[in-house]
């Protein structure tokens, strides 16, 4: 009896980690497509190179090299 609740469990635990390996959807396609930093002279950075995972802010710097006012 042992025996089969161990094997039972190891296909049990075993069918968990396989479902849960599944492709998650992200959502939609942004609405913008490949317009983001279209714009000729501006760009859109982020202030520091990496970022810890656990935290959900951070910042973003718009630089405007054109002629354009950007708002």
């Amino acid at each position: 009896m042992k025996k089969v609740m161990i094997l039972f469990s190891i296909i049990l635990g075993s069918l968990f980690i396989l479902m849960s390996c599944g492709m998650v959807p992200l959502g939609d396609e942004s609405a913008y497509g490949e317009q983001v930093n279209g714009l000729e002279g501006v760009t859109i950075e982020l202030t520091e190179e990496r970022h810890q995972p656990e935290g959900d802010t951070f910042e973003l710097r718009v630089v405007n090299h054109s002629d354009e006012q950007i708002t």
